[in-house]
């Protein structure tokens, strides 16, 4: 099993670490864009596996995008920074993501296929739930707007 920065101590870290530059409108790449779009492509290859009834490419899959190292530390706590606030219920976003894909990954281990459906429906509506709640947000930060 990877380790994984605990989100209680990365939000410390933001707390400490931050400044009061609001001044500072910088246009920044957060880190976020090539993680979505590996999860994305990560998705599709779990259906994929799903359809196929490959539950091995399904498990490791799951497994990739529960442990998957994210945005450097740097980034992440430049884009918690900038989500003030949000900072907390974005990392529960990411938790709630990270946790539904070792469902799913638990759930291919034992090759049951309503199970599987069931967890990749899970972890798909976590995935919208936060870009519903953040995408935008995190591009306008990118764009500098």
């Amino acid at each position: 099993m990877r380790n994984k920065l605990p989100g209680s101590i990365t939000i410390l870290l933001l707390l400490l670490l931050s400044t009061a530059s609001q001044a500072e409108e910088v246009i920044f790449d957060s880190g976020y864009s090539e993680v979505m779009q590996n999860n994305v492509s990560n998705m599709q290859d779990i259906l994929f596996g799903i359809m196929v009834e490959d539950y091995k490419q399904v498990e490791n899959i799951a497994e990739d995008i529960a442990y998957q190292p994210g945005p450097d530390l740097e980034k992440r706590l430049a884009l918690l920074q900038k989500l003030e606030m949000e900072a907390v219920t974005f990392k529960l976003h990411e938790d709630k993501v990270r946790q539904n894909a070792l469902k799913l990954m638990k759930a291919a281990e034992k090759k049951d296929r309503l199970e599987v459906l069931e967890k990749f429906s899970t972890l798909a509506t976590s995935c919208t739930e936060c870009h519903i709640g953040y995408r935008e947000k995190v591009r306008s930060f990118q764009k500098g707007r």
